[in-house]
């Protein structure tokens, strides 16, 4: 299992020159390749799906969208329409309510206030995950994209002019 603060890329390793193919090779990193969009689950409702398309524009832009984010993305938005259902909620009733008992009016929390908390707590988890904050974005690093050879990019642009 790979441990520590500071978990190098296999790809990270190969350039500096420490990597070992019989170490690395089999990272699931390796096995995955970045998509630009993956679809929204059917139930999801309008609201839902806008936060969908951002979430997965913001994750490919970077090049950190895959196939297999699409349940963590999922949770993601679900999370985050749950929390501004809730923080809505507080916002019109505040986060105590007074509720009458046999003894008089007594404060409680707010449900939705927990409910808030709890998909606030939720939401922090993923936004380190995908790297959604400043912090986070300082310990990922997004594979590059593939660069093409600028001698291949000479020849194209040479078969485009034969071509006309």
């Amino acid at each position: 299992m790979r441990g520590g603060h500071n978990v190098k890329s296999a790809l990270d390793k190969k350039r500096e020159g420490t990597g070992r193919k019989d170490r690395d090779d089999g990272r699931v990193e390796l096995s995955v390749s970045p998509v630009s969009k993956i679809p929204p689950p059917a139930h999801f409702s309008k609201r839902h799906i806008e936060k969908w398309n951002w979430v997965c524009a913001r994750l490919s832009e970077k090049n950190l969208l895959t196939d297999s984010d699409s349940d963590a993305v999922q949770l993601y938005v679900e999370n985050w329409v749950l929390y501004e259902d809730s923080a809505e909620d507080v916002r019109v009733n505040g986060s105590v309510l007074w509720v009458e008992t046999s003894a008089g009016k007594k404060p409680i929390t707010n449900p939705a206030y927990r409910h808030m908390k709890d998909c606030e707590t939720t939401l922090r988890m993923i936004w380190d995950h995908f790297g959604m904050t400043p912090r986070a974005r300082m310990g990922i690093k997004a594979p590059e994209k593939p660069k093409t050879s600028i001698i291949l990019e000479m020849m194209k642009g040479r078969q485009d002019k034969k071509a006309v």
